[in-house]
């Protein structure tokens, strides 16, 4: 019995170990990776967002940036575009979301968000807010990078001005 107790008091701290709280008001998605250059990180990022169906609207090889279309989801007034970055084995990755109308009927009432102004995706107390929407859409790539090649992935808090 004991050692039940015990290989199931194991299993309980190794899963809580390597399971990440995500941070309210987190607005960044980070990949590292030790063992992927930072060409090869850039290139399989864009496998995997050209896999997941975007459209790129920039795509610098020199620096190692990228940025998709803007993709307007069907029955919701809004529209979304994801940007990527690597520098130093890290992949970074950012949503932008914008109402483009009025989006009371879908996701409430958003005063703070003017029509047509480019908003960060981050996680806020609202699940059903714009800038969660975008959000999503971040951790759902991070999570691809995560399946998909060596490294690990965090939610970050990017403070900006």
């Amino acid at each position: 019995m004991k050692r039940l107790l015990s290989l199931i008091i194991c299993f309980v701290f190794v899963n809580i170990g390597y399971s990440q709280e995500i941070p309210k008001g987190a607005n960044l998605v980070k990949f590292e990776s030790d063992s992927l250059t930072d060409f090869e990180l850039f290139r399989a990022s864009v496998m995997v967002l050209k896999k997941a169906g975007f459209a790129f609207d920039q795509l610098d090889k020199d620096f190692y940036l990228c940025s998709t279309k803007p993709i307007k989801p069907d029955k919701i007034n809004l529209e979304y575009r994801i940007e990527l970055s690597v520098y130093e084995n890290i992949i970074e990755i950012r949503s932008f979301v914008k109402s483009i109308g009025n989006i009371a009927g879908n996701y409430g009432s958003i005063s703070s968000i003017s029509e047509n102004a480019w908003e960060r995706g981050a996680k806020r107390s609202l699940g059903t807010s714009l800038w969660m929407y975008g959000w999503k859409r971040q951790v759902a790539i991070g999570k691809r990078m995560d399946d998909n090649l060596p490294g690990k992935v965090s939610y970050i808090v990017e403070e900006f001005k």
